[in-house]
């Protein structure tokens, strides 16, 4: 009964939220660029397989940020006014 809200080249299946209250990711979208960059600073022997991200592209892919920030804040948003919507109901 879970809807998919999130999904890559690789694996499908990247997040899901089921119900009005429960979401599930298998990524981080509160990531910065700080962390990331400190990541791949402690991580500097990367594993080698065909779906291991490389350092450098992880390095490009920093201008989806904003994007990913703005989604994730948006599933945030409409959450919580459904949450909020529901208190205000049950009282």
């Amino acid at each position: 009964g879970a809807q998919r809200v999130a999904t890559n080249k690789i694996t499908e299946n990247q997040g899901f939220a089921f119900g009005d209250r429960v979401v599930g990711l298998q990524f981080h979208p509160e990531a910065t660029e700080a962390w990331i960059m400190s990541c791949i600073e402690e991580g500097k022997q990367f594993p080698v397989g065909p779906h291991v991200t490389t350092p450098e592209a992880i390095v490009e892919g920093l201008v989806f940020l904003h994007p990913l920030r703005k989604w994730f804040f948006g599933l945030l948003d409409r959450m919580a006014l459904i949450a909020a919507k529901s208190t205000v109901e049950t009282r």
